[in-house]
């Protein structure tokens, strides 16, 4: 268990043990009151006796957990990995943002990092006046039967494929990339690097300095977090490096502009210089990308 769950837990218990005491001493002392011995009634004599008994073995219970506490030696290590509840994962996300100097990424769409991680490590470089490296994976938008695999993976989810088809998962990517650039744009002390994957992957990595988490796709998904120096982090760097070898790496040199400014036409030629084909998508299609960059959301679905 992790230190500081410990700590909680002890905390609880001997606030728990305190709160059981003042009570029974209450009713001991203000509702029951002083019995004489012999003279009393049956009934206040023996609840009399009861409440002392039951004050003395939380009294004993008390002192046995402290000298438990104060015996044991403590154990401050930290475990290598901990288990993040979906509710930590947001805050953990945004703190470690908050301090990196470097982020990788791999996931499908990567929607959530489009519409919260990146944001946030923008406000990094500014707010710290550090260059932060972004490095990100994501599922190439120009691979038909890739897309199509993925759709066929989501029919195994009872309802996500309904809201889910090939058009939309391109849009979802290629949004995703644009982000990326015209984010760089508008904070230049971004460095950033993108490789488009011929596989996709069930889990998402997000990777700082300090700590690599893997979550699951679906909302309420707890995630796994490692901490780094550890063999688990140290493989996902290693198993990022090699995957990134795999993949078609964009141009990082291509010039976008900032998010709110980014136009159909823009979008058209930033997709022509990164060599990622548009011929397909309807003018219905780029609308919807620009909402996505314009207005991100995450949406689990």
């Amino acid at each position: 268990m992790h230190p500081a769950k410990l700590r909680y837990l002890r905390r609880w218990y001997f606030a728990g043990l305190l709160a059981a005491l003042v009570v029974l001493l209450l009713v001991r002392f203000f509702v029951v009151g002083e019995v004489n011995p012999g003279t009393g009634a049956p009934l206040r004599s023996v609840s009399a006796q009861v409440l002392e008994s039951l004050i003395a073995a939380t009294v004993a219970g008390a002192f046995i957990a402290v000298l438990l506490v104060w015996l044991l030696p403590a154990d401050d290590r930290v475990p290598e990995s901990d288990v993040v509840e979906s509710r930590e994962i947001e805050p953990l996300i945004r703190a470690e943002a908050a301090a990196a100097r470097e982020w990788w990424v791999r996931a499908r769409t990567a929607s959530y990092f489009r519409s919260r991680t990146l944001p946030w490590l923008a406000e990094a470089t500014v707010a710290r006046n550090v260059s932060i490296t972004v490095r990100a994976q994501l599922m190439d938008p120009d691979d038909e039967r890739l897309l199509t695999t993925y759709i066929r993976y989501l029919n195994t989810r009872e309802g996500a494929a309904r809201k889910w088809d090939v058009a939309r998962v391109r849009h979802e990517i290629l949004a995703t990339v644009l982000s990326v650039y015209a984010w760089r744009e508008a904070f230049p002390r971004l460095d950033i690097e993108i490789g488009l994957s011929p596989t996709f992957w069930i889990m998402s990595l997000d990777m700082s300095q300090q700590r690599a988490l893997v979550t699951g796709q679906f909302k309420g998904h707890p995630a796994l977090e490692h901490r780094e120096g550890t063999a688990f982090y140290n493989a996902h760097r290693d198993e990022f490096d090699a995957g990134m070898a795999g993949c078609r790496v964009l141009d990082p040199s291509v010039r976008l502009p900032r998010p709110e400014d980014l136009t159909t036409q823009s979008v058209k030629e930033a997709l022509t210089a990164l060599g990622l084909d548009h011929s397909g998508i309807s003018e219905e299609g780029f609308a919807t990308i620009g909402q996505y960059i314009r207005r991100p959301e995450h949406r689990y679905e």
